[in-house]
Parts: C-alpha cells; structure tokens; sequence
C-alpha cells in the first residue's frame, strides 16, 4: 500500500503510444500521453483545490511526469 504523500509516475505504452501517469498516493495528478503523429498532450489533470501542502507534492509530480514524457519524446 502506498503512502498517501508518495509520488508514483508510471509509464506505459499502448499501441504505438506512450502514456506517463504521475500519482500522489493513489491520486492520480496528471497523464500525458503521445499521439500517433508524434504529438504529445496532456491527457488529464486535476489537483486543486487542496491545501498548500498538498498542491505542492501535486506540482512536483507534475513537473516528474512532464520530466519522464520528456524521456519518451515530450517537449
């Protein structure tokens, strides 16, 4: 069982595309995923409104999945 402030990012293919999905706990914060023309977009997000604490391990995790989809071809 994971901790409720632990960032997960996970990655994943499908198909011919990448999707990188970053956790907080088992929230999930944000998902990126490629397009088969290469594109990348962000797939969903959501982590407000929260307290301060909180958006602040929401932001880290989002700049990790952003940092991983970056690895995969992201810009």
């Amino acid at each position: 069982m994971s901790n409720e402030n632990e960032i997960t990012i996970k990655t994943r293919l499908i198909g011919m595309s990448t999707e990188v999905c970053g956790f907080v706990g088992t929230h999930e914060v944000m998902s990126m995923n490629s397009r088969i023309d290469g594109e990348w977009i962000v797939g969903s997000s959501s982590c407000l409104p929260t307290d301060p604490v909180r958006a602040k391990l929401y932001l880290d995790c989002m700049c990790r999945v952003f940092a991983r989809a970056g690895e995969h071809g992201a810009p």
